[in-house]
């Protein structure tokens, strides 16, 4: 007489859920740690910028030929600033700007920027990828903020979209030029 979970030979064979669950064996008893690493890996990945294969449309988006920009970094880029604790449909859109050591933002329509800062007077880095803006700002000027840029018109989310990915690599660009420019960008 045979029953459920014993082989021809009487030994026990598991069942199909110990072999997916880890009722059985080395891998069932790693699985949750290499899961674990996995997840901590791509979440440190997601808050270092990358350095950008070009910053040249940062420069154009400025009005300048990339060739024609000297040592000091400067950029152009479209916006959605943010207060801290605030929502992204709370913000303001307009253009921030790195030029001569300053980093400002103007409102969409407005001339005189609604704040400027000294770039040696300020920190950035980037958001997690769960984050709905890509980079933060502090100074004592401007307290702390959450930016979205992109060298595109930006479309308040309502969901994970493929433009995601392009403001992305717009992030780590402002990132490392405000970097290049004298910033503190705080790697994690």
């Amino acid at each position: 007489m045979t029953t459920m979970g014993r082989g021809f030979d009487g030994d026990l064979v598991p069942q199909p859920a110990e072999w997916l669950f880890g009722g059985f064996g080395l891998l069932g008893s790693l699985l949750p740690v290499l899961v674990g690493l996995g997840l901590l890996a791509l979440y440190i990945r997601s808050r270092q910028p990358r350095v950008p294969l070009t910053t040249a449309p940062a420069a154009w988006a400025a009005g300048r030929a990339p060739s024609a920009v000297g040592g000091s970094p400067i950029g152009q880029w479209n916006a959605r600033v943010t207060p801290q604790g605030y929502r992204e449909q709370d913000g303001e859109s307009g253009v921030v700007r790195l030029e001569n050591g300053w980093f400002g933002f103007h409102v969409a329509g407005v001339a005189t920027p609604t704040w400027i800062v000294p770039v040696t007077h300020l920190r950035a880095g980037l958001h997690s990828v769960f984050s709905q803006a890509e980079v933060w700002i502090d100074s004592e000027q401007t307290g702390r903020l959450n930016l979205t840029v992109s060298h595109e018109p930006i479309v308040i989310p309502v969901g994970g979209s493929l433009a995601d990915a392009g403001q992305r690599r717009h992030a780590d660009e402002l990132l490392w030029l405000l970097h290049k420019a004298g910033a503190t960008i705080d790697p994690a």
